[in-house]
């Protein structure tokens, strides 16, 4: 069922009423000069909002941000630090320094795991010899570990148990998938942390019949399901998804021109359409949005002009374990898909924060929950019930 964005000053009744909403805002830059603050924003009941806490300065920026609905933690690397926001805490309940890296070494890339010893932030570092230089480290996420005691090395192997939410924000952020690759004659997948190690999983050849580059990147990994694309060109992919409660392949059933932008939403898939570029070279919505970067974002505009596509304003969601797939259209290219809890989806359009319930043929009447220029920043959300 396709819903029509309608805005209306209502607000959410019945059980979402007596929750807490919040918002993390920033965006990531790794190689953009630009650098944003991140915040913590705590929605109040009567469509305002505030700063609750601020989690990095804009003149540090954020180099890593990712967030967990699984572990009910968000994770942020601002410079050398590591910062772990609990949700039921709502605040930051650990911060650490993260130990100096040697001269001639750097951190290549970041990622979430479930490692041997708990929820970890990982990293690889790298030095001028790819095989005798390169080292997984990891800091334990576990708040009653002290810092002194939270960093590790981690075995190559160890990659096998990443996690990945997907991409956060539309046209913001680096928060780049990680590269793996397919071997063609097998199925299996496969990434290179200082010698080749499958990450454990095989494509069935039927799937990918007809590729033949063998390049993929993971999209989403997390507890229900695997999101891969399998790609020739940005014209010639497919989409994949393996459900991990019955341990089956499928097509991912939303097709486009071009791959959406997918995150993983728990036991939903949030996906944001992107179009091919014709006459119309910028995604629907422009004319609302201001130019120039904010303290926690980047310009917009720019940023859409940059993208491979346009964005017309529809996004879905797919449950994974019925396959059933639900839109809304919000007609502003700069929305998003924030949370799914309790049966209500929250969501963002361009500056205002929207929820809508989940029903058995489709998504409710959306409701207004707060609007300001802070919420177009806001990227990941969380209810402390």
């Amino acid at each position: 069922m396709r819903l029509i964005y309608r805005i209306g000053i209502c607000w959410l009744a019945g059980q979402a009423l007596s929750a807490q909403v919040f918002l993390i805002t920033g965006t990531q830059t790794t190689s953009d000069p630009e650098t944003f603050a991140t915040e913590l924003l705590q929605v109040g009941t009567n469509g305002t909002f505030k700063v609750n806490q601020k989690l990095a300065r804009e003149e540090t920026g954020t180099q890593f941000i990712s967030a967990s609905y699984e572990w009910r933690k968000a994770v942020i690397q601002s410079g050398d630090e590591v910062l772990v926001v609990d949700y039921d805490k709502a605040g930051i309940a650990k911060q650490c320094r993260i130990p100096h890296i040697e001269r001639g070494v750097t951190a290549v890339t970041s990622w979430l795991a479930n490692s041997y010893r708990g929820p970890v932030f990982a990293w690889m570092e790298s030095g001028a010899d790819m095989m005798r230089d390169t080292a997984v480290r990891g800091m334990l996420l576990d708040s009653a570990t002290p810092c002194s005691t939270s960093f590790l090395t981690l075995p190559p192997e160890g990659i096998r148990d990443f996690v990945d939410y997907g991409k956060a924000g539309t046209a913001t952020g680096e928060n780049a998938p990680l590269a793996v690759g397919l071997d063609l004659a097998t199925g299996e997948v496969e990434t290179f942390i200082t010698k080749f190690v499958s990450i454990g999983y095989s494509i069935p050849k039927q799937l990918y019949s007809g590729m033949t580059n063998g390049r993929l990147s993971v999209l989403v990994n997390d507890s229900s399901a695997l999101i891969v694309i399998v790609f020739d060109s940005p014209e010639k992919y497919r989409t994949l998804v393996y459900r991990k409660w019955d341990r089956t392949w499928h097509n991912f059933p939303i097709a486009n021109r071009k791959c959406p932008f997918i995150r993983g939403l728990g036991d939903y898939i949030g996906a944001v359409e992107i179009e091919p570029k014709s006459r119309q070279i910028m995604s629907t919505g422009f004319d609302k949005w201001k130019e120039g970067s904010r303290k926690a974002g980047p310009d917009i505009r720019s940023r859409m002009l940059e993208l491979p596509g346009i964005l017309p304003g529809k996004l879905y969601l797919y449950n994974v374990m019925t396959e059933k797939v639900l839109s809304i259209t919000t007609n502003d290219g700069d929305s998003e898909l924030l949370l799914v809890d309790n049966g209500v989806v929250y969501y963002r359009v361009h500056d205002r924060l929207l929820s809508a319930t989940i029903e058995a043929n489709g998504i409710g009447t959306p409701h207004l929950l707060a609007q300001g220029e802070d919420i177009r920043d806001a990227h990941w959300a969380f209810v402390r019930h």
